[in-house]
């Protein structure tokens, strides 16, 4: 008797047998195996594999973020002997049967890989877990060897660490934005993703556009995912737009070793030698160069970075200079493997010659008995400069102080544009700010805890009061407040003059384009609100949002925001699924734990009539 439910199921799961355009995610048999000898083979892509025998099975497991295609693309395995048999599966759902060819070799077959190609229809599958099993049904004496199983995805967006399981993330965060409102015209938000591979860079925008706004909150909250972690940024490398200005030369994906032979290569000045030798492993690289320009007030030495990529081994890096000085400086060494592929020396100033030759020598140290083939992915020398930081007290009573800040990098081509501030009550002037910030006390220590910032690019960053045992918490995602143009990927509100009454926690903005804006700034333990109030704006509100949202996604579990809902709490993915949407009130958060400013708030954007915002005061 047929089983209807599960003609229909495979009917709904098994879409096509075309093979379709996505990410390929390899999965290393050793990798899902802890009882059982990994097996070294030089032509596995892993150099390794696992063998198998009848009876025995492989269970691999890997996650989605959402309802997505997927096809298993090949399965890499060899054999010398016997013809042996395993079964496909994912899910439960076979997919087909691999029966390896009768060839032997006296062991030398296990080396050479064969491939099963495309197995079964390409799948539908729900977000969350799911399982690949080979079921080893026949082999003979020897058994299979199995070196990785690939998936192909249709999500040019899902990150290794999610594809692993590797990355915690929430189902059940929710923000309440209430029902849709018929007394308050509602206002649509329209994303625009930005290309960037850099974690330290806002990828993402927001535009909020409302056809009469005079009163709207902003309210910045600690996520609402457990995390004790308390990271800042992302490790350092180099995409960072400061860095990449400061970099004097760069080499990339230098392959080791070279045999024997001597090599060079040049590249923005500097000139790079490799020596080698296969009798002790070792590798010495000597990078010559000159030309540097004279330092300043701003500089701070120099860092030699450098960065394997996924190394095969553990290495020993030694590094050495000379420049001014004709004698090599004393050695520096670090240890390179898996888990710290970077390794980085800093150099003192009025080390470098302006004139003469300079050179760094790198000492690569490899055990002898182990495999060595490694890519040196970049090499650099930056410049360390630092911005000068002049600072104003503005109040400072009680628990709250504030302050403007001038930020001076001693570049003209970097300078900004700077705002004037005036405290209203003591007709304290400041002629030249970069920013306003206000801090305050914690009531668990003495220390200040910054709780807002606002730029004279109209960026305005909120965070919550430092929670007790942590000694800050980074800014995430911000808000530029006030009319900026949707057709530059940095959008900007410039503000002209600020007035401040500390007392009651009021800034008065006025904009370069004649705007104005009020902000109420209500600080509380658990969060930091803005009652943006009195808004005047100058340019077409339906051409020109009345604020925009600057926030960073690469993949889940590296953002400072990967889902957004509003009114009725329909909720979506930050980057798929939607370019508009309409509401009232707004909540931008996350539902996977970030490793990049873990514990960035969360935002929420509600539009205000009059009568709510006299609830909220």
């Amino acid at each position: 008797m047929i089983d209807l439910k599960l003609v229909i199921l495979e009917i709904l799961l098994f879409v096509t047998f075309e093979i379709i355009n996505g990410e390929i995610f390899i999965l290393e048999a050793e990798d899902y195996v802890s009882n059982r000898f990994k097996i070294h083979r030089d032509s596995a892509s892993g150099h390794s594999t696992i063998n198998f025998n009848k009876g025995q099975s492989l269970n691999l497991y890997f996650c989605l973020r959402f309802e997505t295609q997927v096809a298993l693309h090949d399965v890499k395995y060899s054999n010398d002997g016997g013809p042996d048999t395993f079964e496909v599966s994912i899910d439960g759902y076979k997919l087909g049967t691999v029966v390896t060819p009768e060839h032997s070799g006296f062991g030398q077959n296990w080396d050479m890989f064969m491939s099963s190609d495309q197995l079964g229809p390409i799948m539908t599958l729900q977000s969350g877990r799911h399982k690949v099993t080979l079921n080893f049904t026949q082999t003979d004496y020897y058994g299979v060897e199995v070196d990785n199983v690939q998936l192909m995805v249709q999500d040019s967006r899902l990150g290794r660490n999610l594809f692993d399981c590797a990355l915690y993330c929430v189902p059940n965060i929710h923000y309440d934005n209430g029902p849709a409102r018929d007394d308050v015209p509602s206002a649509t938000a329209v994303r625009k993703i930005l290309p960037s591979t850099c974690p330290l860079e806002d990828n993402l925008l927001i535009y909020m556009y409302h056809e009469n706004i005079e009163f709207y909150l902003i309210t910045a909250s600690l996520p609402k995912y457990r995390s004790f972690e308390n990271n800042h940024g992302q490790e350092e490398g180099s995409c960072d737009v400061a860095l990449n200005r400061n970099i004097l030369w760069k080499f990339t994906n230098v392959k080791l070793p070279l045999l024997n032979t001597d090599d060079e290569r040049f590249a923005e000045g500097a000139l790079i030698t490799y020596k080698g030798s296969n009798m002790t492993r070792s590798e010495s690289l000597v990078i010559s160069f000159k030309s540097i320009d004279p330092e300043d007030e701003f500089d701070k030495g120099t860092v030699l970075f450098l960065r394997m990529k996924e190394p095969t081994n553990q290495m020993y890096i030694q590094f050495r200079y000379r420049g001014l000085d004709s004698d090599w400086s004393e050695p520096e060494g670090q240890f390179i493997n898996l888990q710290q592929m970077e390794a980085t020396m800093t150099i003192p100033t009025k080390t470098w010659s302006t004139t003469d030759q300079n050179q760094i020598e790198i000492f690569i140290f490899v055990d002898p008995d182990s495999v060595y083939d490694n890519i040196l992915e970049t090499i650099e020398l930056r410049r360390r400069r630092i911005e000068a930081i002049r600072e104003t007290d503005l109040f400072n009573k009680l628990d709250t102080q504030i302050k403007s800040v001038e930020i001076v990098t001693g570049d003209p081509s970097e300078s900004q544009e700077k705002m004037t501030i005036r405290r209203r009550d003591t007709e304290k002037f400041v002629n030249s700010s970069s920013y306003l910030s206000i801090m305050n006390n914690t009531p668990w220590s003495k220390r200040n805890s910054e709780i807002l910032r606002l730029y004279q690019t109209g960026l305005l960053y909120l965070i919550p009061m430092t929670p007790h045992g942590l000694e800050s918490v980074p800014f995430g995602s911000g808000v530029v407040v006030g009319q900026s143009q949707p057709d530059t990927d940095e959008p900007l509100a410039p503000i002209e003059h600020v007035e401040i009454d500390p007392g009651a926690l009021l800034i008065y903005i006025t904009y370069k384009d004649g705007g104005q804006a009020t902000l109420l700034v209500k600080p509380q333990l658990q969060q930091t609100q803005v009652i943006v109030k009195d808004v005047k704006l100058q340019k077409d509100p339906f051409a020109y949002p009345f604020a925009t949202v600057k926030s960073m996604w690469q993949y889940d579990g590296n953002s400072e925001v990967d889902h957004v809902s509003t009114n009725g709490n329909v909720e979506r993915h930050v980057i798929n699924g939607w370019e508009k949407l309409y509401g009232t009130s707004f909540a931008f958060f996350r539902k996977c734990i970030s490793r990049h400013n873990t514990q960035s708030p969360d935002l929420q954007i509600k539009v205000l009539t009059e009568e709510d915002f006299y609830k909220y005061v």
